[in-house]
């Protein structure tokens, strides 16, 4: 530690000598925290997949193949029996023999299935656009990373229009869009990575990528330009269950997608050759510096002509006509787009069509410019902007640009708005400051930011997660109930009116909790709810507010450790809830409707079950801040969490369409991590229903129907 405060005071004496000491003091800082991020990063990847394969691999390890079946549940039941029995009546009912067949076979099976597995990076028209879309710039620098680091096959797949045989050129497969599930199924695809600008690719293959583990990796300023609603909708249920992921490539980016209701919503950036970048020779400057032209490049030329406007080609024009001092290097991708006459016309701008070296283009240029005029039809993150700061060139650009946020981050050029005017103000600004805004730690911290290693991270953690082999999409699930005559109750207002019809109160316990194991895991419920509050709470009489009572089946619970209040907006329910426990004390009930309405009263515990399952993450997250209004401090919230791995399996055998109301499953992982994004603390997560299921042709058996949990108000 000695030694490298000696090395940092001696390097800070040296630069006070040759410039002021402010900068450099800054600059200190800046490498400062670049070495403690670095290091901190690496004792983190240490830790991680892929990371792990890296070091195997610099042991002479990477061959090892480590499999662990013993918790599955066959095994795990034989070696009980094996326990209880003791060895001679084992060898006598031939466990010993069961017991190695299941272990032999589910080694097999986990061998075949690390073998099968593939990754997908999907976009869209890779044909004849290969060479200018950024879009297909970026999914090649994906390919190329995964193929790195993956131990899976690494697919680069184009679904095509127009064609009806898949074609394979080089690296590329080129896929008819109805024939994306064939292939996926045949090549058992394990996990997609989406590239577009839109959403609208997750759909892609006619719905079927929708069933898979996959990241969506969005790079359009507008992420949900085009889509109707209830496209929306079948994304949200499938990035609800975990099995979609979405990144996008700005704040403005992200936020739209949070608006909408998508969660967790990552910013990930264009993979850029930081390194290439950074060591590119800035343009020579000439003896006489004020006499040489200064020079504005523009990359971002329009696909099309409708995007004519939204990339700013109109302002760009008044730009050149009322900054003459100024010259200007345009790049046009297409000559079948056209330029703007006033463009094409003017004396200080030299248009170059087609292929164009980057390279060359940054070493002619001494400031890049992004006049978009629109959030839509529009990159959040130009891959040029990037680019070019990596190459010490200040970037001006509009506030509608995504790459604005790390403009203004790293102070590396201006953001103005979209006229002509202040973008004229803004280029004389990077002219005259045009060294301090391309200081060498700047284009550090900036590649720290792009460093690709984030992405990839991001990838195998995702890669990880459950995803459930049963799902169904949202709009296979709607279609299956048309079928019978049924639709699916979604979203609050049906939900209340379904709930409040006489024949659905009647009936609500006997439909529900008589028959078995139904009738088990309300028992085990209400018993969990009693375990729970006598913990926390001892013999101390408290209150308590149950959310959606229905007939009372937690309410009998509620009353025995004090004041209840039963809040339903059902008067039928509420009804049957009174007829059942006519002269209770320790029972109110109140009408409302506790997503709409406002209850001010504050309580020691918040019960609700069946309930939070039925709606949508944008509904629950309403729903927690307002039971964390009406808890107390330290109260505490218990519900209860259906099992996605086993009610999946379970639906699929029995048949979707038997459920027309709306739920969502969890993970007790997943769920713990919605509520600390909410404002709880996971105090209790007790396992309901494990083994009740014997009687459904399903193998999670083994797992839990439910989890009751208890989570205490931050």
């Amino acid at each position: 530690m000695e030694e490298k405060k000696e090395f940092f005071l001696k390097r800070l004496i040296k630069k006070m000598i040759a410039k002021s000491i402010g900068w450099y003091v800054y600059e200190i800082q800046a490498e400062t925290e670049q070495r403690v991020r670095a290091e901190t990063l690496e004792i983190q990847r240490a830790n991680r997949w892929m990371y792990k394969r890296i070091l195997a691999q610099k042991e002479g390890l990477e061959n090892i193949t480590c499999i662990d079946v013993m918790n599955n549940a066959p095994i795990s039941e034989n070696v009980l029996r094996i326990k209880h029995a003791g060895h001679e009546q084992s060898v006598k009912e031939g466990l010993f023999e069961t017991l190695g067949n299941e272990f032999e076979s589910n080694i097999a099976d986990a061998l075949s299935q690390s073998r099968m597995q593939s990754w997908a990076i999907v976009c869209r028209g890779l044909k004849g656009q290969r060479n200018f879309e950024a879009i297909r710039k970026d999914a090649f620098q994906v390919f190329l990373l995964l193929k790195k680091y993956s131990d899976s096959e690494v697919k680069l797949i184009s679904i095509e229009t127009g064609q009806e045989q898949i074609e394979t050129d080089a690296d590329i497969i080129y896929l008819p869009e109805n024939r994306v599930g064939e292939y996926f199924h045949t090549n058992s695809i394990s996990m997609v990575i989406a590239m577009e600008a839109t959403a609208a690719i997750a759909s892609a293959g006619q719905g079927t990528m929708l069933k898979y583990n996959m990241i969506v990796r969005l790079s359009g300023q507008n992420p949900l330009m085009g889509l109707k609603q209830h496209d929306i909708d079948i994304l949200l249920h499938s990035n609800d269950l975990g099995v979609q992921h979405f990144t996008v490539q700005s704040e403005y980016a992200k936020k739209r997608m949070e608006e909408a209701g998508f969660r967790d919503v990552e910013i990930s950036y264009p993979l850029v050759e930081t390194k290439k970048y950074c060591s590119l020779e800035q343009r020579a400057k000439d003896c006489n510096e004020d006499c040489r032209r200064f020079v504005v490049g523009f990359a971002s030329s329009p696909m099309g002509k409708e995007q004519l406007e939204d990339r700013g080609a109109f302002v760009l024009s008044e730009l050149a006509s009322i900054a003459a001092e100024f010259d200007f290097l345009i790049l046009w991708r297409d000559e079948k787009v056209p330029v703007p006459e006033q463009l094409k016309h003017s004396s200080n701008c030299r248009i170059e069509y087609g292929y164009y070296d980057m390279e060359r283009f940054y070493r002619e240029i001494d400031c890049l410019i992004i006049p978009y005029l629109s959030y839509d039809c529009n990159h959040a993150c130009s891959v040029s902007a990037l680019e070019a700061m990596l190459a010490g060139i200040p970037v001006v650009c509009t506030v509608k640009a995504g790459v604005s946020d790390l403009v203004r981050k790293y102070a590396m050029g201006y953001v103005c708005e979209a006229d002509a005017g202040e973008l004229k103000q803004a280029l004389r600004r990077v002219k005259q400051n045009r060294e301090n805004l391309t200081e060498n730690y700047k284009r550090e911290l900036l590649k720290q930011e792009l460093d690709e290693n984030k992405f990839i991270d991001y990838v195998f953690e995702a890669a990880s997660g459950f995803v459930p082999d049963q799902i169904i999409t949202l709009g296979e699930w709607e279609t299956g109930l048309e079928t019978i005559g049924k639709y699916l109750v979604k979203g609050h207002d049906q939900i209340k009116d379904y709930y409040s019809q006489f024949e659905i109160a009647e009936n609500y316990n006997y439909d529900r909790f008589i028959d078995y194991p139904q009738n088990c895991i309300d028992l085990l419920e209400r018993k969990s709810i009693d375990a729970i509050l006598e913990d926390k709470y001892r013999n101390r009489k408290i209150s308590i507010l149950d959310i959606a009572p229905g007939d009372g089946r937690i309410v009998q619970e509620d009353i025995k450790y004090g004041h209840c209040l039963a809040a339903d907006s059902s008067g039928e329910m509420l009804r049957v809830l009174c007829r059942r426990f006519p002269d209770e004390e320790n029972l109110e009930t109140i009408q409302l409707d506790y997503l709409e309405d406002t209850l001010e009263e504050k309580f020691d515990v918040v019960t609700t079950f069946r309930y939070i399952r039925h709606f949508e993450y944008t509904t629950r997250c309403k729903i927690y801040s307002k039971i964390r209004n009406n808890l107390k401090e330290d109260g505490i919230l218990i519900f209860d969490v259906p099992n996605i791995r086993l009610e999946t399996k379970v639906r699929d055998a029995t048949g979707w369409e038997k459920y027309n109301i709306y739920d969502m499953f969890w993970t007790a992982e997943s769920m713990s991590r919605e509520l600390e994004q909410n404002g709880f603390r996971v105090a209790y997560v007790i396992a309901i229903g494990t083994g009740l299921m014997e009687d459904v042709s399903v193998k999670c058996v083994n797992e839990p129907v439910t989890w009751t949990f208890g989570a205490i108000r931050k």
